[in-house]
């Protein structure tokens, strides 16, 4: 599919759930293209050395995420979503990541064109090496769009 490069059906799930190495983002590949409809709100610290993140995000009709999904009533792919939060992790460490596994995530809503999002991720220190993300992407009103956790590693490592 045009404008999905590393994010294409299967293989792009397969690369989430950490089946191989993700794809370095490219000048024009949907990844790269979530910098420009994200943006952080706020960034601290927990007691507990957590790292707390705020971000707000929304994707106009023509992001190449929603061609062909589904036509005549595009809606966010589940892959996307959990992209975004790979995309602010990354952003928050200042390195790239790859996603080790996942747990409990739940989509509970469909994410249409020009939708405002708020995400809430919370990034711990793993055992064992990585970080551990959990995630809350909600509609400003609260109603919960997808939850749910991502262990991250480095890429590379």
């Amino acid at each position: 599919m045009e404008g999905m490069e590393g994010m294409e059906g299967i293989e792009g799930m397969e690369r989430m759930a950490g089946k191989e190495p993700p794809p370095a983002p490219l000048a024009g590949s949907l990844y790269a293209a979530l910098a420009g409809h994200c943006r952080l709100r706020r960034r601290r610290q927990g007691g507990d050395g957590s790292l707390v993140l705020l971000a707000e995000a929304a994707f106009p009709a023509d992001f190449p995420g929603f061609a062909g999904h589904f036509p005549g009533r595009p809606v966010l792919p589940a892959v996307v979503q959990l992209a975004l939060v790979r995309h602010l992790a990354e952003e928050a460490l200042g390195l790239p990541l790859w996603p080790e596994s996942c747990s409990r995530i739940k989509f509970k809503g469909m994410v249409r064109p020009a939708e405002a999002l708020c995400l809430r991720l919370e990034l711990t220190a793993a055992e064992g090496g990585g970080w551990q993300a959990v995630f809350a992407l909600q509609r400003p009103e609260g109603e919960m769009v997808a939850s749910g956790g991502i262990r991250f590693t480095a890429a590379g490592r």
